[in-house]
């Protein structure tokens, strides 16, 4: 759901929710999307005013926002399609897709199954990752933070199924009020032992650097994430964001 955290005007009028339903009836118009736990929630249900560039819109009379807990929420599918972007909801991954959803069957790189590692202890798994200009990603792999320079390469077989490898790489936040550094690592990717992706960051990008590889009759693949420290700077600090396998 869509959240605005801006000061609000005097409340109206009160109702009781069950939440899981509530998600449906807000996101879908009516539609009921039922969550496999439900809670009974108290909220605050009020005659919204929505402008979008100056012009006023309104939602159908059965879906207006609500407020709880001091967080205003707004009926997705309106405040989407009123910006000119269609939504979606997968039920069987309960993912909400706003604008264009993903074609193909998406594997993310921390759930691909490696054929051989060079395991580092010097690289994790993303729970959330923070960019040094302040974006959120949640899936992907990173650096954490060391003195010594590494380098992981994991191998994949593919077999010709998948058609894309998709991903970007970026600074992390540590970079965000540091000295700027040139060249704080990089990634690498080989397919059938011919290289078809390379790229090294500097510490100051300004938005994260977009790696579109074209995996259409790939049999075996490796992917190289390392770092350019000198042993004696820290100077990683770095993620390989939002990474999956498209089939």
């Amino acid at each position: 759901m869509t959240k605005d955290r801006g000061k609000l005007p005097m409340l109206k009028k009160s109702g009781q929710f069950i939440a899981g339903v509530l998600v449906g009836a807000t996101l879908f118009g009516g539609t009921a999307v039922f969550a496999a736990n439900t809670a009974k929630i108290d909220v605050v249900v009020q005659n919204l005013k929505y402008y979008f560039d100056g012009v006023e819109k309104k939602p159908d009379a059965d879906k207006q926002g609500f407020i709880y807990k001091g967080t205003t929420y707004v009926p997705l599918r309106f405040v989407s399609e009123s910006l000119g972007e269609d939504v979606s909801w997968d039920g069987k991954t309960s993912s909400i897709y706003v604008g264009k959803q993903g074609n193909g069957t998406i594997t993310y790189l921390e759930d691909m199954k490696t054929l051989s590692s060079s395991a580092s202890n010097k690289v994790k798994n993303i729970s959330e990752f923070t960019t040094n200009t302040g974006l959120k990603f949640y899936h992907g792999i990173e650096t954490t933070s060391n003195y010594n320079y590494f380098s992981l390469t994991n191998e994949y077989i593919l077999n010709g199924d998948y058609k894309k490898f998709e991903a970007f790489i970026a600074p992390s936040n540590y970079w965000a009020n540091r000295a700027k550094k040139e060249q704080i690592g990089g990634v690498k990717i080989v397919g059938d032992g011919k290289e078809l992706f390379k790229t090294e960051i500097s510490s100051y990008v300004t938005e994260p650097v977009k790696i579109d590889v074209d995996l259409t009759g790939v049999l075996q693949l490796e992917i190289t994430f390392y770092d350019t420290d000198d042993g004696f700077t820290n100077s990683s600090n770095f993620g390989l964001l939002d990474a999956k396998f498209i089939q």
